[in-house]
């Protein structure tokens, strides 16, 4: 009876991640590995196995025995969850702080694996860029809104010319007060100021 609870879970394992969007089974550490990815989907990520694009979730090792599925998890979780489970161990070949390897005997509910491997799911799909999460899910992660940009009320365009007041100025150039000397009997040093160009 044990070992049918096992088979039957290994099986169910193998199907949940995959019904959740966006996921995708490859396989680029052979075919005793299945690694469950998401986003950044490609032609060759579906259906040929390959490793191209999209980030890792989920795995499950295939090799003998019932199996073993590692997953992402909190890290302030990961503990609790290793403390309360023979069957959840630090994640094996992977960083033991963000992952648990959990072993598919059986002993592990069904409804916990299922919210456990959902957890790794929404953890890894918040690393991604809000395009790729809108590719994944496009009712869940609607791609927000932008901001249009405020663009200044201007008038007219405006020269440099303009800046400059007419009634001072000769073409383009400012008037400017020049001191010339003329000889005259009426002032004594024979230097009077005279505005050329003025009226």
């Amino acid at each position: 009876m044990a070992a049918r609870r096992t088979a039957d879970q290994r099986s169910r394992a193998l199907a949940m991640p995959l019904a959740l969007p966006g996921a995708t089974l490859t396989h680029p550490f052979g075919e005793d590995v299945n690694v469950y990815k998401v986003g950044i989907a490609t032609a060759t990520d579906s259906g040929a196995g390959q490793h191209a694009g999209g980030k890792l979730f989920a795995m499950i090792g295939l090799w003998g025995g019932p199996g073993l599925i590692t997953l992402k998890i909190e890290p302030e979780v990961g503990p609790t969850l290793i403390a309360e489970h023979e069957a959840i161990e630090p994640g094996y070949h992977m960083n033991k702080r963000h992952w648990i390897s959990v072993t598919l005997d059986g002993s592990v509910p069904d409804p916990l694996l299922r919210e456990l491997i959902e957890d790794s799911y929404d953890l890894v799909v918040s690393t991604l860029t809000a395009r790729h999460r809108f590719d994944v899910d496009p009712d869940r992660f609607p791609l927000p809104r932008r901001t249009r940009s405020r663009r200044t009320r201007r008038g007219p365009a405006r020269h440099a010319a303009d800046d400059v007041d007419p009634t001072t100025t000769v073409g383009t150039q400012p008037r400017r007060a020049v001191w010339v000397r003329q000889s005259s009997s009426t002032t004594p040093s024979g230097s009077v100021p005279m505005r050329l160009g003025g009226t």
